[in-house]
């Protein structure tokens, strides 16, 4: 795992760049939270990305509510770029989302991108009456 640290943030998005062959990204995502970094070092970081004209839109992957709302407090008392998208699991089999997180998104206009969305497979209908698909 690696550390959303203002070092490895700036790291991930040059290497994105280069391998694009891109001058900017238009969402950077964090793919899980940190708990070893501070919100204000992260964010900070994003923050340098999209005034340095990187990064367009950044968002966060498998948060909390908590972690949603201690972000959105941390941009906004600091004026820092903040979270304007999560990418959560959500589908019909998995309706998490739709607890607390469901409730911070729509006050603080923050759009969800599910990921999951045909819970693996599951809903598609490929493992109906027992089939299994090869591999």
């Amino acid at each position: 795992m690696t550390a959303l640290d203002r070092h490895n943030i700036f790291r991930a998005i040059e290497g994105s760049l280069q391998k694009l062959g891109t001058d900017y990204i238009d969402l950077f995502q964090t793919h899980c939270p940190d708990h070893g970094t501070s919100y204000h070092e992260i964010l900070e970081a994003l923050d340098d990305l999209v005034r340095a004209g990187k990064v367009r839109i950044v968002g966060c992957s498998n948060e909390t509510s908590w972690g949603l709302t201690k972000s959105l407090g941390v941009s906004e008392m600091n004026g820092l770029a903040r979270y304007e998208t999560i990418q959560n699991n959500f589908s019909l089999n998995n309706r998490r989302f739709e607890d607390e997180l469901a409730q911070v998104c729509r006050q603080e206009q923050v759009s969800l991108i599910p990921y999951s969305p045909l819970a693996g497979g599951v809903l598609s209908g490929k493992y109906n009456n027992g089939a299994r698909p090869g591999g």
